[in-house]
């Protein structure tokens, strides 16, 4: 049954405090992720330390047992998708459950592998360096081009 009124529901949706942004987060250990996202998109890469629970089986007996539990011990749980729009719609039925400890994640997990993608671009030390540097190759080819007697020809070759 639903622990808040529709009145305190609608204000829940413009609360933008349960609207947790990755620039915001820090390494708290507090945070209990929780993937929404089906186990083919889950096992094709997630948020480290995330548990996947589908997000039509959030509501199942087994589901709600644990975040029942999660609640008890005080932590936040953050729900995320592959976008913002696929945690809000559970979130918002756990909120009208009464899991006040529910949050969902603003940029969802494709946010969050741009900014892993960004911070190990910007984490190299030097920038890569080429195998073989093509443009010295050239000036020297072109150099020996317009000095044929530095090379031996290998058709001239007995």
């Amino acid at each position: 049954p639903y622990q808040i009124t529709a009145k305190e529901a609608i204000a829940l949706i413009a609360d933008t405090t349960k609207l947790i942004s990755l620039k915001n987060l820090n390494n708290n250990s507090s945070y209990t992720w929780i993937d929404v996202r089906n186990q083919f998109q889950y096992a094709n890469g997630h948020i480290e330390d995330a548990t996947n629970i589908y997000a039509p089986d959030l509501f199942e007996p087994f589901s709600i047992r644990y975040l029942k539990q999660l609640k008890k011990d005080k932590k936040m749980i953050v729900l995320y998708g592959n976008d913002i729009h696929e945690a809000s719609s559970p979130w918002m039925i756990l909120a009208q459950l009464g899991f006040n400890n529910v949050y969902y994640l603003k940029e969802g997990f494709e946010g969050y592998q741009l900014l892993q993608a960004k911070k190990s671009l910007t984490s190299l030390q030097e920038p890569e360096q080429p195998a073989l540097d093509y443009a010295k190759f050239f000036i020297e080819a072109r150099k020996k081009m317009n000095n044929p007697t530095s090379t031996k020809s290998v058709h001239n070759q007995k």
